[in-house]
């Protein structure tokens, strides 16, 4: 196996077996979702279910990493490690294999003037007086792997987001035409019949949806507010394309870590996001490519446990190997990991997803590695209960 100790390591985080000092701060839980970044200027610009909230990047900055001068989150999303950074006067950089992460967080961690926010809304205003119907032969230029973008939306919603993102290049500036876009975007559920429902996507007609101008000029509206609000940047803040295992960064550049790679669980994230991303670039491929590059935290296989085992240790555990020795290289001495993380249960098999990182920390030669538990939530699985933990795994550069 790849990593250190081999399936021994990964059978005492099967078991469960603590060996690493383990605190509970069950205040922290409520900041591994993305539901307090929904309510805040910029950070809700675009809903990423799967993200934590600011409050946990304050937590970890202000407790570990005071003196950091640049921030690094290797597992992007939607940008809100950037955000919150730039509210303490921190550089960060922001690494994701994602083209729509990228795009989002590009866009809400850049300075607006107010005018900025007035001039979306006269778009938004304009486009609506300029919509026209397109073709067939125009609609199929958007397609998406799973289905047709057409029937995932009700009353020609899906014609005035096509006709939206084609009108949108019209628009000169640059930073408005970003805004537009990323306007559209975030409106995509909405104004769909699609309920995200775990790692599915299932097409509802049962569900509420927005009439597409309606949703998107309530989206300006909200992204003018919050420009007016924000006021200028307060540290230099960059956003880009790159493998959390293979970072473009140079050797000891980083003063401090805090991300969340995906949860070992059965989420594809390329399929969750994937009309956004087929929208994005109106190319079917989109989803496929980025699906490649992906953390290989995707697992559903049927078979005897053992078969399971062999597979989790050669896909995520050595990816998250991986991951920490870029960490370590890519770290100043004394630098700090915060590395957010959840337990699963998988085939009826309890995985101690946060020990095993721990150990594998250490084994790293990482320093002062703890476990602080934020969440402990109860999952019944064929008639039996298990204790999930959702933890941040700290740990020291030497």
């Amino acid at each position: 196996m790849a990593f250190p100790n081999g399936l021994q390591t990964l059978k005492k985080a099967l078991l469960n077996t603590k060996y690493v000092e383990l605190v509970n701060e069950l205040s922290l839980g409520r900041y591994f979702t993305f539901k307090e970044a929904d309510r805040l200027p910029i950070y809700r610009w675009f809903h990423y279910k799967e993200g934590f909230s600011p409050q946990l990047v304050h937590w970890f900055l202000e407790r570990y990493a005071k003196k950091a001068e640049l921030v690094l989150d290797p597992f992007m999303g939607s940008g809100t490690t950037l955000l919150a950074a730039d509210e303490e006067c921190k550089k960060a950089i922001g690494l994701d294999v994602s083209p729509l992460s990228v795009f989002v967080s590009e866009v809400k961690t850049r300075s607006y003037e107010d005018e900025d926010g007035a001039k979306l809304l006269e778009y938004v205003k304009a486009a609506k007086l300029a919509y026209k119907e397109p073709s067939k032969a125009e609609m199929g230029a958007w397609k998406f792997e799973l289905f047709p973008p057409k029937k995932a939306f009700p009353r020609k919603n899906a014609e005035k987001l096509l006709f939206l993102r084609r009108w949108l290049e019209s628009i000169e500036e640059q930073r408005i035409r970003d805004l537009f876009l990323l306007a559209v975007l975030s409106i995509v559920p909405l104004t769909s019949l699609v309920i995200k429902d775990g790692g599915v996507l299932k097409i509802s007609k049962r569900k509420h949806a927005m009439d597409v101008f309606s949703a998107l000029k309530r989206a300006a509206k909200r992204m003018s507010v919050d420009i007016k609000k924000a006021g200028k940047r307060c540290a230099e803040q960059r956003a880009e394309l790159g493998d959390a295992r293979a970072m473009p960064l140079a050797d000891k550049t980083v003063d401090a870590i805090i991300t969340s790679p995906p949860y070992l669980n059965n989420v594809d994230y390329s399929k969750i996001y994937g009309l956004e991303l087929s929208l994005l670039y109106l190319d079917e491929r989109v989803t496929s490519l980025v699906r490649k590059r992906l953390f290989p935290s995707f697992i559903c296989i049927k078979g005897s446990f053992g078969q399971y085992k062999e597979m989790a240790a050669n896909a995520y555990f050595t990816a998250t190997q991986q991951v920490w020795k870029e960490f370590y290289r890519v770290l100043t001495p004394k630098a700090v990991v915060a590395y957010n993380v959840s337990n699963a249960v998988i085939n009826a098999e309890h995985i101690a997803v946060d020990e095993h990182v721990a150990e594998m920390a250490e084994s790293l030669s990482f320093e002062d590695v703890k476990i602080v538990v934020g969440l402990v939530r109860k999952t019944r699985i064929k008639g039996k209960t298990y204790r999930v933990r959702e933890s941040v795994v700290l740990a020291k550069k030497p």
